[in-house]
């Protein structure tokens, strides 16, 4: 049906408006139109029929272009995988993870661009713009990290509070913790996971189950080296790893490329 509306509706569309061009002509202005004007009419509107058509269909594409680069150009500027090291492990396909505290950068708040900022400016004006947001990011950045330790401190003081069993907390921490799930420092707000110690040897087979939001895509996250590490998190891992994310995905390319991207094939000989 919404293909035959707009059928029609492509085929009458230049019919109604030169109807209603020519009618406006004549009742409006009260002229007289004769051959020759309307014909020359005919011929414009023909003219532009397809350019007005494909106008629409432009303007999309350059949407969509616009998104695509910014796309691009945020994956070129985004900081270098930082490969996960072997450590002390000897074996392939093991996994230590000893009092890890993982969190994803993606929380740092960023600057945001004004409209006036948008336009590039030249000149002194323009290098010390550049300058002056420089040291905005850079103090961003600092206060970032300062928030990091500060969630830290206090996850280690109610951890020591309660393996104490006094179950009290120091003036110094509820300062900064008044309100721990809410807060802007609180450990739960910040740290993605937190004090996680596991070993995964060679041949085990390991189910990680948990509610919604308990840290299980985190973890496997972290292990692929997604969530950064920590100050005192000590993790390592031997092999090539795979996963198969959640959100699924397919690549431009054949159905073989898709299941073995790229690998050569194993043989039934094993």
């Amino acid at each position: 049906i919404t293909s035959a509306i707009s059928v029609s509706m492509y085929s009458s569309t230049p019919l109604l408006v030169s109807l209603a061009t020519f009618g406006a002509y004549t009742l409006i202005g009260q002229n007289h139109l004769d051959v020759a004007q309307a014909l020359t009419a005919l011929a414009l509107f023909d003219i532009l029929r397809f350019p007005l058509f494909m106008l629409p269909q432009i303007i999309n594409r350059i949407i969509e272009a616009s998104i695509s680069f910014e796309r691009v150009r945020k994956f070129l500027l985004a900081e270098e995988y930082q490969h996960v090291g072997e450590g002390a492990l000897e074996q392939n396909g093991e996994i230590f993870i000893n009092n890890g505290t993982f969190v994803y950068d993606s929380k740092k708040p960023t600057l945001l661009e004004e409209e006036g900022e948008k336009k590039k400016k030249g000149g002194i004006r323009g290098l010390m713009h550049q300058q002056a947001r420089m040291m905005q990011e850079a103090q961003l950045n600092q206060q970032w990290e300062m928030a990091l330790l500060r969630a830290q401190l206090i996850d280690a003081e109610n951890t020591i509070a309660k393996l104490s069993d006094t179950g009290t907390i120091s003036s110094h921490s509820m300062l900064m913790d008044e309100n721990e799930e809410g807060g802007d420092f609180s450990p739960s707000s910040l740290l993605s996971l937190r004090r996680v110690t596991m070993q995964v040897k060679k041949g085990e087979f390991v189910a990680v189950v948990g509610g919604v939001g308990a840290g299980k895509s985190t973890l496997i996250n972290s292990i692929l080296g997604e969530g950064r590490p920590l100050t005192g998190t000590e993790l390592a891992v031997k092999g090539t790893l795979g996963t198969f994310v959640q959100s699924p995905f397919i690549l431009n390319d054949t159905v073989r490329n898709n299941i073995l991207f790229g690998h050569a094939p194993i043989s039934k000989n094993g």
